[in-house]
C-alpha cells in the first residue's frame, strides 16, 4: 500500500519468512550516502530486517549491513522495500539480496533459538 503524500510504503507482497524480534545495532552504508551510520534492528528473519531510522531511505535503495546477530557477524547486502514514516516506530524494511549460506544457517539457528511474534 502506498499512501499519496509519500510518508508510507508497505510492501505488496506477503513476508516469506517469519521475523523474530531483536534489539541490534547495524551498520549501514548505502548507494545514496558517502558515511556509514549506525541503527537499531528491531526484527529480523531468514530474507530481510525491519531496521528503525528517522531518515530511511528511499525504497529500492541497494545497502550494505553488518551486524553481530547472536556470536556470527553478518555482512550482507540488502534492498530497501517498505519506508514506514506515518506512525511509529519510523524506518525501513530490508529484504536481504546476497545472505551467504554461512550467514543463513547462522541466521536460522538464532531465529530458531530466538522466536516470538514480531509485526515488522
Amino acid at each position: 500500500m502506498m499512501i499519496e503524500n509519500g510518508l508510507k510504503q508497505q510492501p505488496t507482497t506477503a513476508r516469506k519468512a517469519p521475523r523474530t524480534p531483536v534489539d541490534l545495532p547495524v551498520k549501514i552504508a548505502s548507494d545514496t550516502r558517502p558515511s556509514i551510520r549506525t541503527e537499531r534492528m528491531t526484527t529480523i528473519g531468514a530474507g530481510g530486517a525491519f531496521i528503525e531510522t528517522s531518515a530511511p531511505e528511499a525504497v529500492g535503495t541497494g545497502l550494505e549491513l553488518s551486524c553481530l546477530v547472536g556470536r556470527t557477524r553478518i555482512e550482507c547486502d540488502a534492498v530497501v522495500v517498505y519506508t514506514e514514516m506515518a506512525k511509529g516506530p519510523h524506518g525501513m524494511g530490508v529484504e536481504f539480496t546476497n545472505l551467504s549460506s554461512q550467514d543463513a544457517t547462522a541466521l536460522s539457528e538464532f531465529i530458531s533459538k530466538n522466536p516470538g511474534p514480531a509485526n515488522k
